[in-house]
């Protein structure tokens, strides 16, 4: 009994050998290539304003819009229109929200700034006043407070003079760098009056001040925020810039159709919690001014122009045309994208 498995033991062996040398040699089935995400494109932009003229930046930030289109956007807040223009001049930025005030004295100057998209075509800011000043010519030699110099606040500071019948050396316009620093220099006193824009308006009625004129009834064309870029980013990043109008684009729909959720966004960015300042300053901005098809506003563009014309004689003879590349909006228009999203 003992010696069975050492007869077998041969036998067994010589099988699995003959076995083994028929069977085709089959390598082992490699694993599946895992998919390679694509790499998303790192890009710097700016917002000019804590104000509900920020918002489709941010929205398209914050609801997802740049991720959409393979974008890793950085935003960084500053205020004014030079220093932002400054700033995509010497390529720290590919884009700005600013409008026609970053680009005409810019391009004027020999820069390449370029606006691509107007969000907006009219002055949205309010003079606000000290309650004891009821009439615009008690305004001749009073402060006007504003963000900086050569932003659009200070356009509006002095479009409300030329309304009046003054000239803008009639008044004394004093930049305190932002909405929140011109309601501070109202109650401190140190400036009478000041150029002021949703949801600092609220704050300012609430506190007693007087409106004396809503920039928008004016009739004036004007381009405060937009987008905006220069004529070098245009040429050697063109698929950036597409990608980066198409999500813009998508922000501005976001924030026609969606009042709640643009609010929350709004809130965050402007650090407020005050939800019905912030919807009655969407009913203003947003629902009454806000463009759905955003080409750049030309006549912004002229009314820069005709400023400048007094100290600059390089505006005199420029075209406005020279200072907008619709390109990229009408190639979204053309195709039918509006259509798309609104429907109509």
């Amino acid at each position: 009994m003992t010696l069975a498995p050492r007869v077998f033991l041969p036998a067994l062996v010589a099988a699995l050998l003959f076995a083994a040398c028929a069977a085709p040699s089959t390598p082992p089935a490699a694993a599946p290539a895992q998919p390679t995400a694509a790499p998303r494109e790192s890009v710097k932009a700016i917002y000019v304003a804590l104000g509900m003229n920020g918002a489709p930046f941010w929205l398209a930030k914050e609801q997802g819009f740049f991720d959409q289109q393979g974008l890793d956007v950085e935003l960084t807040y500053v205020a004014g229109a030079v220093q932002p223009a400054q700033a995509l001049t010497a390529g720290d930025a590919l884009f700005s929200s600013g409008g026609a005030t970053s680009v005409t004295p810019a391009r004027l100057a020999g820069g390449d700034l370029i606006l691509l998209g107007s969000s907006v075509d009219t002055y949205q800011f309010q003079i606000f006043t000290r309650p004891d000043i009821q009439r615009p010519e008690q305004l001749k030699g009073a402060r006007i407070g504003i963000t900086r110099l050569g932003a659009a606040t200070d356009w509006a500071a002095r479009a409300a003079l030329r309304y009046w019948g003054m000239e803008p050396t009639d008044a004394n316009i004093v930049q305190l760098n932002g909405n929140p620093e011109i309601l501070t220099g109202l109650e401190a006193g140190a400036v009478e009056a000041g150029v002021l824009t949703d949801p600092t308006t609220q704050v300012a009625r609430q506190h007693g001040y007087r409106e004396l004129l809503d920039l928008a009834d004016t009739g004036v064309p004007f381009s405060p925020t937009g987008l905006v870029s220069t004529e070098t980013i245009v040429r050697s990043r063109e698929g950036t810039v597409r990608r980066f109008a198409r999500a813009w684009v998508d922000a501005i729909h976001y924030l026609a159709t969606n009042k709640q959720g643009s609010i929350a966004v709004i809130g965050k960015y402007m650090q407020s919690d005050d939800a019905a300042g912030l919807s009655e300053a969407y009913d203003y901005h947003i629902a009454k001014h806000l463009k759905r098809v955003p080409y750049p506003s030309v006549g912004a563009v002229q009314t820069v122009l005709d400023g400048l014309a007094e100290t600059d004689p390089k505006a005199k003879d420029a075209k406005p045309e020279q200072f907008v590349n619709d390109r990229f909006i009408r190639e979204l228009d053309e195709a039918g994208y509006f259509r798309q999203l609104y429907g109509s």
